[in-house]
């Protein structure tokens, strides 16, 4: 699926930093939200997967959840600390098999048109 966003509707507030930002600005702030930048796109990458999350059951009270992986290092995998069940003290935890929920991402490397 290709999509190309143009002519956005300005009546959220086009002079917003959080809509708007100046390209150095972008942060965590902005993760998940539409963004509007001014910028020639000069080079992007092959769309890729990634495990957004891992899911685990804790081996004491066999419930199941989820943990969030780092975006920036898709390969990370961060273990959980402790059991998210109310009065289960379990530290020990199994990544179930097959136990990833899985999202595409791709790099855009843009050059900011200064106007």
């Amino acid at each position: 699926m290709h999509a190309r966003v143009h002519s956005l509707p300005y009546f959220l507030d086009p002079e917003s930093a959080l809509l708007n930002p100046r390209a150095g600005a972008i942060g965590s702030a902005h993760v998940g939200k539409l963004l509007t930048l001014f910028a020639v796109v000069v080079r992007t990458g092959a769309v890729q997967m990634f495990a957004a999350y891992r899911i685990y059951a804790c081996a004491a009270c066999k419930r199941e959840f989820r943990i969030a992986t780092d975006v920036t290092d898709p390969g990370a995998a961060t273990r959980p600390e402790a059991c998210p069940t109310h009065g289960c003290t379990s530290a020990k935890f199994k990544q179930l098999e097959g136990g990833h929920v899985h999202s595409n991402y791709q790099e855009i490397h843009v050059q900011v048109v200064r106007g």
